[in-house]
Parts: structure tokens; sequence; C-alpha cells
């Protein structure tokens, strides 16, 4: 997908071989001079936060609630399918302005409001989730205090 995406002079950083610090100020600087960042939210790594993820324990990014809480910006949710043969189709819904609801503090619940959109498109066209490979790995024991909140943030709406 990075290469598709340098083919039409966008390039990528990758999460497993940018520094984070690095990919942070360079995503925040392309931001500020009024680009547009894409993130693939629904990638897994041991390394990432804690979050939620069909009401359970996972290790989601945060990429996504940081920059749009920090930067004041918008995230854009969007899904794409395949319709048949090569023919995709891509779905943009109305922009969240988490900076708006969230603050530095809550981010895990913004990335988790985002996980549930996630949850729901795939819910809807499980056939098109492309991280089914390694779903067994992801989730984690859940945590006393983790089953008292059943799953949910304060903040219920995506």
């Amino acid at each position: 997908m990075y290469l598709k995406f340098l083919n039409l002079g966008c390039p990528g950083l990758d999460y497993d071989n940018t520094p984070p610090l690095e990919l942070y100020r360079r995503l925040k600087k392309h931001l500020a001079a009024g680009g547009v960042v894409f993130l693939l939210g629904d990638f897994w790594r041991p390394s990432f936060p804690v979050s939620r993820f069909f009401g359970r324990r996972t290790r989601t990014p945060e990429g996504a609630a940081m920059l749009a809480i920090e930067q004041q910006v918008p995230v854009v949710p969007f899904y794409g399918f395949r319709e048949r043969g090569f023919r995709h189709r891509l779905i943009f819904k109305e922009p969240l302005y988490l900076y708006s609801s969230f603050t530095r503090a809550t981010r895990t619940d913004a990335a988790n409001l985002l996980n549930r959109f996630m949850e729901r498109v795939i819910r809807e066209r499980p056939e098109g989730w492309f991280y089914w490979f390694n779903a067994e790995e992801r989730w984690e024991p859940e945590l006393p205090q983790d089953t008292a909140r059943n799953g949910r943030s304060r903040h219920h709406t995506a």
C-alpha cells in the first residue's frame, strides 16, 4: 500500500520503521501546512496503548486521536470494500471534531470512540476486514477494573 501511495506522489511513514517522535513531528508539520494524513486505525502492535475493540482489551494506535486533539484537526472516518472484481467503493463519513470533546487526558476515550466506528464497519462487512490474520494475537486478559467498565467509556457516540 505504501508503494501505491508513493507512486501517486504521497510519501508514507511506516509505524515499524519510523521512530515515534519523528513520526509525530513529520505528521504535525504536514498538518500545519494544510496537508491530509491517512492513518490506518486497525493495527495492532504490543507497544501500542491499551484500548478496547469489540468490547475486549487490546492495543491499537492512538495517533489519529492524538493528532486530532493536539492539532485541532478533524478526523474523517472512512472505509472501503470490494464491490466486484477490482472495483472498490470508499465510504466517507462526517468529520469528527474530537478536540471539541476530548483532551490529552481523555485521548484513550477518543481512540476507543474511533475503534467503535471500526467495529460497526467490520460487523457490516466482515468479509472485507483485512486484519483477520492476527485476530487471535491481539486480545489481552481482562483486568478486574475492565469488567466493571464493560468496555465503555463515558463518551458513547461515534
